[in-house]
């Protein structure tokens, strides 16, 4: 069997590289089988050379190599020599690490922490939903209906490591409150610290009672991101909601964000249907309006969504 040509780089101290050689020449002679295998460096952070966490492929077990080429960051591929009963060296370097993404989702406010070892986090975000109009209370013959709230604002882009603090205080946007008989809440705001923020949706109009053909507005979706180098992906406005001479109507649907739907606007069908918006769907979409047909009590719109925050953290 032919013993292959060992090339470490130049810090590697020649005792060490006649090791492994020397360990080769005995395998050999007592005739015992050694095998050249690729690996992957396991462990967090950049493993010490005299002790390299290893998982070589076709195996499940996590075992310990001395590297002849330095420090090896972890995900790294990396050739191994097995040498029965010296044990396992890694003789080379296969590729480019392997990258690897840990995702941590903020639906609540909280702390990021920056780990040990980060290259650089994907940061993704959207602003709460507006909330749907409310309806008013109405006589015979006559509708009320609201408005959809607006979709939450989105942001997205790359952050590396040595751009980040410590700690990041997260803010994840509220979404708006429905007011019976009166305009829908606006979203709140998603924060990533300082660093980066995406503006929530705008609530549904409202609209007194009318026996006439009337309409009200939507919410506008929002559209105000911060943060060197993200990328804005504005909410959608909300639905308008109409009303007929017949005191029957449709409200307003709400508004989607990039992550998310918005409620589904409401349909009455007969005198004396009252229906309370729906709520936005997923993260940021906008909550619908509500709708009043004849001889009903006023109610509120559909609540928008709450926000999010994602923070994808990578390590090469």
């Amino acid at each position: 069997m032919k013993i292959p040509e060992i090339r470490p780089p130049q810090y590697i101290m020649t005792s060490a590289v006649q090791a492994v050689r020397a360990a080769i020449d005995d395998a050999v002679r007592l005739g015992l089988t050694w095998r050249l295998r690729p690996g992957t460096v396991g462990g967090s952070g950049v493993a010490a050379p005299e002790s390299v966490p290893v998982v070589v492929d076709g195996d499940s077990t996590q075992v310990r190599a001395r590297s002849m080429v330095g420090a090896l960051a972890s995900g790294q591929r990396v050739w191994c020599v097995q040498i029965p009963p010296a044990g396992i060296y890694v003789l080379g370097i296969i590729g480019a690490a392997r990258t690897r993404m840990n995702p941590i989702v903020f639906t609540s406010n909280g702390t990021w922490t920056k780990p040990a070892g980060l290259s650089y986090i994907r940061l993704r975000m959207v602003g709460g939903g507006g909330a749907g109009g409310g309806a008013a209370a109405t006589a015979a013959g006559q509708s009320s209906m609201g408005g959809g709230g607006g979709g939450g604002c989105a942001a997205e882009g790359i952050l590396e490591a040595v751009d980040l603090p410590p700690t990041v205080a997260v803010t994840v946007g509220s979404g708006g409150s429905g007011a019976s008989g009166a305009a829908g809440g606006n979203g709140g705001t998603s924060l990533f610290g300082s660093l980066a923020s995406a503006s929530g949706g705008s609530g549904g109009e409202f609209r007194t009672a009318s026996a006439v053909p009337h309409g009200v507005e939507g919410g506008n979706g929002g559209t105000t991101i911060t943060g060197s180098g993200m990328i804005e992906f504005a909410g959608d406005a909300g639905e308008t909601g109409w009303g007929s001479d017949n005191g029957l109507g449709i409200s307003g649907g709400g508004g989607s964000s990039h992550f998310g739907g918005g409620g589904r606007g409401r349909r009455t069908t007969a005198a004396g249907q009252g229906l309370t918006g729906s709520a936005g769907d997923l993260y940021g979409g906008g909550g619908a309006g509500s709708i009043n047909s004849g001889s009903t009590p006023q109610r509120a719109g559909g609540a928008g969504r709450v926000g999010v925050v994602i923070v994808e953290e990578f390590y090469a």
